[in-house]
């Protein structure tokens, strides 16, 4: 099962050092990138695809040969994000379907076929209502508008999470989780947060990588240990023998756990632990997509614009002068202090809301093919206890309101509640009941608001 590839001498001696500019792109929204190639969304919702294309994951109807310069992927429109794995792609379109291509040895494509691969996209059966996807090389997952999520193609180590170990060419229900906020996928282990701050996860666990207490897989969902606040996590990228999973909290702290042989961890040892355990000396992350792993490394974005890194140094990914092999706490980035992070805040328009109370605080969803924002309101004068209490999107005249946005479809992601930030003072709005369209804080041009259509 599965596929392997390894760079040749050629390959090698052909590395670029420097940046360079990617021709014929314009418009670019969103990249994904790959260890054999990449995808850019562009703004007119197509995609175009670069780099290796032995199974025809570069979606321009040929197999084998690759491109050194972007390739439209055929037959592509409309779609809002770009999800890949190091040979399979996944395209959300705007409708909440979902389109994929490349390789397909073990039913990734979800096409419903056994067809090895396709060099075109091809629909993934069953599903609608797709808000987003997340893939590693095997499988893939899709999390819906109803908050559950959906899962296809390898089943070795029971990652579709359906209570078999049997693969799967089409979507099946992982069971026992709802309310998920957010998915990550690792090499065989996969990770879903909940509305409630607590954390499940499934499927392979030979080093303790789901972070449940023990080192036994699981065809189902079960929670992580002494995970209650969780905002997001990060499951490291690289090979099934280094697995490794990073949760971000709501109070700008780390934990991480799995493998941890160049202090990957970052807790100051050496030692695997099947248990999240906290990063030392790390606070004040910038957002719920501020870490990033890969191969034995990680990386964190702090609010104050600097960064920090820890683990593996071989090549020195660690950015750090001298020559230390590892690090098993983080270490700041040499030369790296950009502006202290700030929410972004939509340009002027006159938007229709519409709102669901689901957990703490009013939410509201606003998306389109080039971005997805989800606004929350967050006023300390509510309890965050009382459902009655939440409030509806709140008009410019009401007082001192919290705000925070969150762009979850792609690209940065700036904190929720955590964060506040004052919508543009404007003449007051006329009263109105809780949940009924009226004046809110603007949106960029071109959004639509999800269910006001």
């Amino acid at each position: 099962m599965g596929r392997e590839f390894h760079r040749t001498t050629r390959q090698r001696d052909h590395l670029q050092q420097h940046p360079i500019q990617i021709q014929g792109l314009t418009g670019v929204t969103a990249i994904t990138a790959t260890y054999y190639g990449a995808y850019a969304l562009l703004n007119d919702g197509t995609v175009r695809a670069w780099g290796s294309n032995f199974v025809g994951q570069l979606g321009n109807g040929t197999t084998g040969i690759g491109s050194s310069a972007p390739a439209q992927v055929t037959g592509l429109t409309g779609v809002a994000a770009v999800t890949a794995s190091d040979f399979s792609a996944y395209a959300l379109l705007s409708d909440g379907t979902v389109r994929a291509w490349g390789d397909n040895s073990s039913g990734q494509l979800g096409s419903g076929t056994s067809a090895n691969s396709s060099n075109r996209p091809v629909q993934v059966q069953g599903l609608s209502g797709v808000t987003s996807t997340v893939a590693s090389n095997y499988n893939a997952y899709a999390l819906l508008a109803d908050r559950t999520v959906r899962s296809w193609g390898a089943n070795g180590s029971g990652q579709l999470g359906n209570g078999t170990t049997s693969e799967s060419y089409t979507p099946v229900r992982v069971q026992g989780i709802s309310n998920v906020t957010s998915m990550a996928a690792g090499k065989g282990s996969v990770y879903a947060v909940l509305g409630d701050g607590t954390a499940r996860a499934w499927g392979l666990n030979q080093s303790g990588q789901l972070g449940t207490g023990t080192t036994t897989n699981s065809t189902t969902a079960i929670q992580l240990s002494g995970l209650t606040t969780a905002l997001s996590i990060t499951a490291g990228k690289g090979d099934t023998n280094n697995p490794v999973a990073y949760a971000v909290l709501r109070d700008g702290t780390v934990r991480a756990w799995g493998v941890n042989p160049t202090g990957q961890l970052g807790n100051g040892s050496t030692a695997n632990s099947n248990v999240p355990t906290q990063v030392t000396g790390l606070t004040g992350l910038a957002g719920t997509a501020s870490i990033s792993a890969a191969r034995g490394t990680a990386f964190a974005v702090l609010a104050d614009g600097t960064i920090r890194a820890w683990g593996d140094n071989y090549n020195h990914q660690l950015g750090v002068t001298g020559t230390t092999s590892f690090s098993n706490v983080p270490l700041g980035v040499t030369g790296l202090s950009g502006s202290p992070w700030e929410p972004k805040v939509p340009a002027p328009s006159t938007p229709r809301w519409s709102t669901e109370q689901r957990g703490p605080g009013a939410e509201t969803v606003l998306a389109s093919s080039e971005t997805a924002l989800r606004a929350i309101a967050a006023c300390p004068s509510k309890s965050a206890d009382s459902p009655e209490s939440y409030p509806s999107p709140p008009a410019e005249a009401r007082p001192t309101p919290c705000w925070a946005m969150e762009q979850y479809g792609h690209g940065e992601t700036i904190p929720p509640a955590s964060s506040v930030m004052q919508p543009p003072a404007t003449a007051a709005s006329p009263s109105r009941s809780r949940g009924s369209p009226g004046p809110a804080p603007s949106q960029p041009a071109g959004l639509r608001l999800r269910g006001s259509d």
